[in-house]
């Protein structure tokens, strides 16, 4: 179903046409993105587990001309994962934005957003050896979608997030046993066009417009 949205979303960015409407300059935009998601995974001959994903992201953006807008958001993403143990992380995080919109007609928007994003996670781990993470890094991506009018004052739109995306990490993990600690840096190039189907690769969100 994933891949076929994914399509549809790409289809019609590609295809978009000048209409009347447009993102005016001077107006704000006031709202954010929720993202909920649950796995069971049954795997034969290995260790089965159970994944559950929620996310927030409020944000504020301004429109610096027509259908040209910046803007700022935070995060909030919890990550529960059991197995034969239970892992949990905590993400919190702020972005910049940069978004341009181009109408496609009877309300309908596709839209392009650039943002990087810095982040801040910590989280704990329990049998077979108890562990704690702290985590630090940065992310540049690159997430289309598409926006619909409601009315003049509130907006829907689905994203599809970093279908492009450069990200850099560093973890440094306490366990439990031993004073000794691990620190750990990974450097990312990617896309997650091929993981269209995985939690958190879209998110749907709503927007309060004000001065349109």
């Amino acid at each position: 179903m994933k891949k076929i949205l994914l399509l549809t979303v790409l289809v019609v960015i590609t295809t978009a046409i000048t209409a009347s409407a447009q993102i005016n300059k001077g107006s704000v935009y006031l709202g954010g993105n929720v993202g909920y998601g649950r796995s069971n995974i049954r795997n034969n001959g290995y260790e089965d587990y159970k994944q559950i994903n929620v996310g927030v992201s409020p944000s504020v953006a301004f429109a610096y001309k027509d259908n040209f807008a910046w803007g700022l958001s935070l995060l909030y993403a919890r990550t529960d994962l059991q197995t034969s143990y239970i892992q949990k992380s905590n993400n919190f995080g702020v972005t910049a934005f940069l978004r341009q919109y181009q109408p496609l007609g009877k309300g309908f928007y596709a839209f392009a957003q650039e943002g990087l994003t810095l982040l801040y996670g910590f989280g704990n781990q329990s049998s077979p050896t108890s562990s704690e993470v702290k985590s630090y890094g940065a992310n540049a991506g690159i997430s289309p979608g598409l926006a619909y009018d409601i009315n003049k004052k509130f907006q829907l739109e689905i994203q599809l997030n970093n279908v492009a995306y450069v990200s850099y990490n560093r973890s440094k993990t306490k366990y439990s046993y031993t004073t000794d600690q691990s620190t750990t840096s990974d450097f990312n190039i990617g896309s997650n066009l091929s993981q269209i189907s995985d939690i958190g690769s879209v998110s749907i969100g709503a927007r309060f417009v004000f001065g349109r």
